[in-house]
């Protein structure tokens, strides 16, 4: 994996697991980001990286995911039962739709970047993704990837 799929990943996992919460249970502790589309399926950019087909569970819930896949299929349906989301998954999984071209990984970074900046309410965000990424918060901390 390069550097940029390696930022890419560390983004995309920041924003899924931003709710701060299991999406099957209230733990908060130790929360982990689940691609919905696994297996062969994450080795593709926009299931891989696209924020919508990621789930904040616990360690718990993560494990039993990845051991029964109808289970946590059922879970999903009815834990987004309702919103758009679970029908643009269901889109997908059903594959009625194409897949867009991969962007460019600069480009895409760049908007994940923009993503965690709205969820952390940031006054500035340096998006280059060349050098060091040297991202601060409002508070002055700096962004953990």
């Amino acid at each position: 994996m390069n550097y940029l799929e390696t930022k890419l990943d560390e983004v995309w996992r920041y924003i899924v697991k931003a709710p701060g919460k299991c999406l099957f249970c209230p733990e908060r502790q130790n929360l982990e980001a689940h691609h919905i589309f696994g297996g062969r399926w994450r080795s593709v950019w926009f299931f891989r990286w696209t924020p919508i087909f990621g789930v904040p569970l616990c360690v718990e819930h993560h494990k039993a995911a990845h051991h029964n896949k109808q289970e946590f299929w059922l879970k999903l349906e009815v834990a987004l039962e309702g919103e758009e989301r679970w029908s643009v998954i269901c889109r997908y999984r059903e594959s009625k739709v194409i897949i867009p071209e991969q962007p460019d990984l600069k480009i895409l970074l760049a908007d994940l970047k923009k993503q965690a900046a709205v969820i952390e309410e940031t006054n500035y965000m340096d998006l280059e993704v060349d050098g060091e990424y040297r991202g601060r918060d409002a508070d002055g901390n700096e962004y953990p990837f």
